[in-house]
């Protein structure tokens, strides 16, 4: 996976948040599920690498 911007993994986590939820409105829980989608895997991974 390339590098990528913490900034950039937090704004794809908003997308996946406001994608995701049907009323169109974003909250804490959506986003925090949109982090999980793209961060957990590469967060894990980061820290296993070191």
């Amino acid at each position: 996976m390339p590098n990528v911007d913490p900034v950039q993994h937090l704004y794809l986590g908003f997308l996946y948040a406001k994608i995701n939820n049907h009323e169109g409105a974003v909250d804490e829980h959506n986003i925090l599920k949109g982090l999980d989608k793209h961060l957990a895997d590469d967060l894990f991974g980061l820290f296993l690498k070191k």
